[in-house]
């Protein structure tokens, strides 16, 4: 059976994924939705809203993707180098790291599982746009889930203290 740590810590995981990927998939939809119209125009055509439905859930799916492997992969290096600090003792700047790097791995792991190591060995340079785009989008979201995550937790310390002070006749 496994260790309660072990439990806490794969549910971190999980939820840290889930909150990636919805993230990721608002965002996609956002971001797709956005240039589409921008690109195409505004048509009041059926066809032309079929068009940019396909292309939103597309957007959507893809970077429900990257939100699900950016979010797992900050948990696991956060598991592995953080794991004995508090939510208050965690370094903004180096969960924006975490995230950075959790987000640049996206690209080199989807060209490796889709294309095979062919394209890592002939052209890796030509990765380092897109790792740069997907490192910069890992660290805003993963700061601004540990800044969101500290907020919750102070304003969930507060709320106890004060239910504490009620029920001690403060």
């Amino acid at each position: 059976m496994l260790g309660e740590k072990i439990r806490a810590k794969i549910r971190g995981l999980l939820g840290l994924g889930l909150v990636g990927g919805v993230v990721g998939i608002f965002g996609g939809a956002i971001w797709s939705l956005v240039f589409t119209l921008l690109s195409l125009g505004f048509f009041v055509d059926v066809g032309f809203w079929s068009h940019v439905a396909d292309r939103v859930l597309g957007a959507a799916t893809l970077w429900g993707i990257v939100g699900v492997f950016t979010g797992t992969g900050f948990g696991a290096l956060l598991v592995a180098m953080d794991s004995k600090r508090s939510l208050d003792e965690l370094p903004l700047w180096r969960m924006g790291l975490f995230g950075a790097v959790a987000g640049a791995a996206f690209m080199p792991v989807y060209v490796l599982v889709r294309f095979g190591v062919g394209p890592l060995l002939d052209a890796p340079l030509l990765l380092l746009p897109y790792m740069g785009v997907f490192g910069t989008l890992g660290a805003m979201f993963t700061s601004s889930l540990v800044v969101m995550a500290q907020r919750a937790h102070r304003a969930e310390l507060t709320a106890v203290q004060e239910v504490a002070a009620l029920l001690g006749g403060e």
